[in-house]
């Protein structure tokens, strides 16, 4: 009797087992099908993909790990609410009010909401200036002896033109700012920028804008 009662038992925790098993496969195949719709409307720099998920029934969590590159991607209050909602729908019943929490490379994705963005989420006081105070330009225009107080006077900037990624619209995808020639590429989108907006548009609030460049 005692060994038919054994085998009962783990019976029932073999299907138990089983049943969990499925579950959980299927909310992974859901999370990863939403994913992969998710990059088709975004079109991202890197493809990102789920690395894992872990259901704690103690304390009723549920974390969603992502791959790395998920982070390079634009995060908002309402996008993050809207993603969660949709992973909440795949949940079974008893699992629908567990706390969600997403992270990209081991970082939890609200922290990743840039402070304009915030407003539910606190505003990361390390990414405020601490200082805004003014010093001597390192040179003045004199055909333009005007002080603008509530612009840029007396601010000195750097500004230079980094290399990355853009998106051709033509081609449909992710391409490098620099021009390939030569074996080697060369930026040109980016300078365009600096040089033919950001440069006149900082000098016109009145600040002194130096040109730093790099060459390897």
């Amino acid at each position: 009797m005692n060994i038919i009662k054994k085998i009962h038992i783990i019976t029932i925790l073999s299907i138990c087992s089983l049943m969990w098993t499925n579950a959980q496969n299927s909310i992974n195949d859901s999370i990863t099908t939403m994913l992969q719709q998710l990059q088709r409307e975004q079109k991202p720099m890197a493809n990102y993909r789920l690395s894992s998920v872990n259901i704690n029934k103690k304390k009723k969590t549920i974390q969603i790990n992502l791959t790395e590159s998920f982070a390079t991607i634009v995060f908002k209050e309402s996008f993050i609410d809207s993603l969660k909602a949709k992973i909440r729908q795949f949940l079974p019943k008893e699992q629908k009010k567990y706390t969600i929490n997403i992270f990209a490379g081991g970082e939890d994705i609200t922290n990743l909401v840039p402070n304009i963005y915030r407003h539910h989420i606190e505003k990361d006081r390390r990414r405020l200036t601490k200082s805004n105070k003014h010093g001597k330009s390192f040179v003045k225009n004199t055909s333009k002896p005007i002080n603008i107080d509530e612009g840029l006077n007396n601010r000195n900037i750097a500004l230079w033109n980094s290399h990355g990624w853009y998106y051709e619209q033509r081609f449909d995808r992710w391409e490098w700012q620099r021009a390939r020639l030569l074996t080697t590429v060369e930026d040109k989108f980016s300078t365009q920028m600096v040089m033919s907006y950001l440069l006149s548009m900082l000098e016109n609030a009145g600040a002194y804008v130096l040109l730093p460049r790099e060459r390897d």
